[in-house]
This record gives C-alpha cells, sequence and structure tokens, in this order.
C-alpha cells in the first residue's frame, strides 16, 4: 500500500505569505493545480482521503474527492502546529513584530535551523507536536485498507517526513524544515520504512 501525501493546493493565504491561522481559499492556480494531480492518483487504488481541518485542504480535498469519486474525511487526530506569535500573520508583520523571531523563520525555511531552535514566542512545544504527528499514524495504521491520500499543511507534511526519516525535535535530533510546494505530492510506502533524505 501506498499513502500519498500532498500539500494543499495555491491558496489566498500563500500569496500573502500568511504563516499558519485558519487558512483560505483556493486561487485559480490552486484548482488548475488539482486537476492536474487528480490525474496522476487516477491510476491507483485509493479508498481513502484524509485531509487536516484547514480551509484550503478542505478545498482541495473535496475538488481531489469529486474527480475520484471518493468522500473526503477531515483527520481530527493531526492538525498543524501552532506558531505562536507568527500564528495567522503575514511575514512581514511578523517581521515588525519580532524580528529575532522572524529571523530564525527565515533560517528555518531555508533548512538551516532545527525545529528546537526555532524558539517563537507562544509556539507549541515541538515535542508535543511530533508525539500528534506519530500518534497519528499510528491510527493510519490501523485504518488504512488500500491506498490513501493525506492532504495536509506544510507543517504537517514537514513533521511526518521528519518522522519516517527517524528526525526527532530534540537537540541534534536533525528535525528540519523540508521544502514542500503547493499541489506537490510525495509517496511513502506503507508500512514505511526509513526514506532517503530529498
Amino acid at each position: 500500500m501506498q499513502v500519498f501525501l500532498l500539500r494543499h493546493a495555491e491558496a489566498f493565504k500563500n500569496l500573502r505569505d500568511t504563516h499558519g491561522g485558519t487558512g483560505s481559499s483556493l486561487t485559480a492556480l490552486g484548482i488548475a493545480q488539482i486537476a492536474e494531480v487528480s490525474v496522476e492518483l487516477q491510476s491507483h487504488t485509493i479508498d481513502a482521503i484524509y485531509y487536516i481541518d484547514r480551509q484550503q485542504c478542505k478545498d482541495t480535498a473535496l475538488l481531489i474527492g469529486g474527480c475520484l469519486g471518493i468522500k473526503p474525511t477531515v483527520a481530527t487526530n493531526i492538525s498543524p502546529y501552532h506558531l505562536g506569535i507568527a500564528d495567522g500573520i503575514s511575514h512581514s508583520e511578523f517581521r515588525q513584530r519580532d524580528p529575532a523571531a522572524a529571523s530564525r523563520m527565515d533560517a528555518w525555511r531555508a533548512g538551516t535551523l532545527e525545529i528546537g531552535d526555532l524558539r517563537l514566542p507562544g509556539a507549541e512545544d515541538p515535542i508535543v507536536f511530533y508525539k500528534r504527528g506519530t500518534t497519528f499514524l499510528e491510527w493510519l495504521a490501523r485504518n488504512m485498507q488500500n491506498d490513501a491520500v493525506l492532504i495536509a499543511t506544510r507543517s504537517v507534511l514537514v513533521l511526518l517526513w521528519n518522522i519516517f526519516l527517524g528526525r526527532t525535535p530534540h537537540k541534534g535530533g536533525g528535525y528540519k524544515e523540508v521544502p514542500w510546494g503547493n499541489c506537490e505530492m510525495q509517496t511513502v510506502d506503507w508500512p514505511p520504512e526509513c526514506q532517503n533524505d530529498r
């Protein structure tokens, strides 16, 4: 079996470079991206589409589900990383509020900083977030019968990919950002084995 890890299609929040938050609807480009990825997914035996509870993930899931004839299910047991002071605001606004934390976010996005060194004021504990990811994967292992698609935000996909690579949020554990564009998809054989670094 395979799990298709798919970042949501382009949303208006991406155009505004907004961190986290409640999400937004898709752009016209995002809708076009979904048409392309749906064609690729039609060649697989997919029987489930799960999505994270954010507007852009739901919209992506509903459009793909319509193409595949599958009713998507919200994954209530996994949610994005809460970014504290940065959550729901643009990067330029974040930089005005806390230049030092915004510089750390830049380093995180560049892949040169581990999650434990990100230290955003008010942000979720990375170890708690990591545990949520491992618990979700255990749940998925119990519920999968055929190939499945998970449509998620970047933070959730980066979390799961780091888990697959054996990286942890502890100091020196190697948990770093992984570039993941809108509607970009990665495939994981299920049950997962150690993946090669991207």
